[in-house]
């Protein structure tokens, strides 16, 4: 008996074109969706990929694209090695005004063997209510803070302030009172940012560190699923003009739109104690 398929839809704070690419550039797929090792988005082209079930088992999705109409609508098949059964989930795309109205159907669940329990049809529901309703939009309306700031002071003690122990406490405690960090600054050092009672609040790695000019730091997102993880990273560059004065400029993300709004006031404060301590 043919089953209803299923609907999920969702509005996303972010253009047409970075839901779409979202949805057919693998390298972005590998963040927020499935580790999928090929993919374009060309008619019969098929893709694999590996997924696990809440009890841990390990599916082989066999998938071929059947229509695509660039940051419109992608269809694709969609059924299990090894498995009868063949069903269909389309991806379309709305854009309204600034945002991306998403549904998602998927068609064809009546196909499986109704004797996995894998298979039932609540199962897909909550899936795909997962992956459209966080997973997806948690990407997709990421964003980064971006600060450019100019300041009376050489590169070089714009760099103490951001390094050197009698500083960072003062302008990190624009994110947490008596916030301290564990650190020597060095490319691959560890990187642990503690609260005043030594819990870590931060764990990370540096990836550059060119004194006075460049500082990079990686936090992997460890809350996150294996295929969802997505590091978080914060650039330190430093310009001198060689006359005294020199500019700060930070990007700091990806974050989401929550993220972005609670953290953009902490930097600004953060920031301003920088450029107080180096002008001093």
């Amino acid at each position: 008996m043919k089953q209803e398929p299923i609907i999920v839809e969702r509005v996303y704070n972010a253009p047409a074109e970075r839901v779409w690419k979202a949805l057919t550039d693998k390298n972005k797929m590998k963040q927020w969706y499935f580790d999928i090792a090929d993919f374009k988005p060309q008619e019969g082209f098929e893709f694999r990929f590996v997924g696990k079930d809440h009890d841990g088992v390990e599916w082989l999705h066999i998938c071929t694209i059947t229509e695509v109409i660039p940051n419109k609508k992608l269809t694709h098949s969609w059924r299990y090695d090894g498995y009868e059964g063949n069903s269909y989930v389309t991806w379309e795309l709305f854009p309204e005004g600034d945002t991306t109205r998403v549904r998602l159907t998927h068609e064809g669940l009546e196909t499986f063997p109704s004797t996995v329990a894998a298979f039932a049809k609540q199962n897909f529901v909550e899936g795909w209510t997962a992956i459209l309703g966080t997973m997806l939009q948690e990407f997709v309306e990421q964003g980064t803070i971006k600060k450019h700031v100019e300041m009376n002071a050489t590169a070089e003690k714009i760099w103490d302030v951001l390094t050197a122990p009698q500083y960072t406490t003062q302008w990190a405690a624009a994110f947490s009172e008596g916030t301290w960090v564990e650190t020597d600054w060095k490319k691959s050092s560890e990187v642990i940012w503690k609260d005043k009672d030594g819990n870590i609040g931060a764990r990370g790695t540096v990836e550059i560190s060119n004194k006075a000019s460049l500082l990079k730091i990686m936090f992997p997102d460890e809350q996150k699923e294996e295929h969802t993880k997505r590091p978080y990273t914060e650039t330190y560059a430093m310009s001198d003009d060689g006359k005294g004065k020199a500019t700060l400029s930070i990007d700091a993300g990806p974050l989401s739109v929550k993220h972005l709004k609670m953290h953009e006031p902490l930097w600004n404060k953060a920031i301003a104690k920088i450029k107080e301590l180096a002008e001093q």
